[in-house]
């Protein structure tokens, strides 16, 4: 029925093997004990390059605690499994590049830091209206604001594009306080 694929899909774990060991790892439990209560535990994700340039992941707990996670680049990633990080209020991508759908779920999300064009952001994010900060990494394909206005209760906005040209859209964004 469509009410269990629904419950399903809200009860997802991840399907991934990075994202499997990174939460084992969180918890110090076998991925077959993770639950739920783990996952929303986590509430915010970073997803960096080190100094080494290797790949890597950090995140906040609820409690204040952060972990740092080497990715083993051997194992497959989904970015679509970050749906299943419910209370995640902050995520910035240093690598990956998200989907339409990849974030369903992700109604805390507030704030994000990525090198994807606000359009592309859009069609990521489950509730623009929740967001109120975003960081655009550095990204050719940006040379406007254009796509700000999807984004009504952005507080802070920052973007790092030698190529921006146009800028007359952020003042479709009252609310603005910060660039």
């Amino acid at each position: 029925s469509e009410y269990e694929t629904a419950v399903m899909e809200e009860d997802a774990l991840p399907q991934s093997e990075s994202f499997q060991v990174l939460v084992s790892q969180i918890f110090d439990v076998d991925f077959s004990e993770i639950t739920m209560a783990h996952l929303n535990q986590i509430t915010e994700l970073d997803l960096y390059y080190d100094d080494d340039n290797r790949k890597c992941i950090s995140c906040c707990l609820d409690d204040g605690t952060t972990i740092n996670y080497f990715l083993n680049e051997d194992l497959y990633m989904d970015l679509a499994d970050l749906s299943c990080f419910k209370n995640v209020s902050w995520l910035a991508l240093e690598y990956g590049h998200l989907n339409p759908g990849d974030l369903k779920g992700m109604h805390s999300l507030a704030c994000i830091s990525s090198d994807m064009t606000l359009s592309e952001l859009y069609d990521a994010v489950p509730d623009p209206q929740n967001i109120s900060y975003i960081q655009i990494n550095s990204t050719i394909f940006m040379n406007s604001c254009d796509g700000i206005e999807n984004f009504p209760n952005l507080i802070f906005f920052a973007a790092d594009c030698s190529d921006m040209q146009d800028i007359s859209a952020l003042s479709s964004v009252p609310g603005l306080e910060g660039l």
